[in-house]
């Protein structure tokens, strides 16, 4: 997947939207979006969504590529 697919994941979760929300936001399958942010966790070593969404480290851009 994309990097601006993800970055577009990260968007409409930051507005609050739940996983399901954010697959019909986006044209996406939810298990597609689930997967997603689970990469996007493990790339960032943040363990929940919450403080994914909250954490303001400079390198976070490259480290979703």
């Amino acid at each position: 997947m994309s990097h601006g697919k993800r970055v577009q994941i990260l968007r409409v979760a930051a507005a609050g939207y739940s996983n399901n929300e954010i697959a019909a936001a986006i044209h996406l399958s939810a298990g597609t979006v689930r997967n997603q942010m689970s990469f996007i966790l493990t790339k960032t070593e943040v363990e929940l969504k919450s403080l994914l969404l909250a954490h303001p480290s400079p390198s976070f851009k490259s480290r979703i590529m």
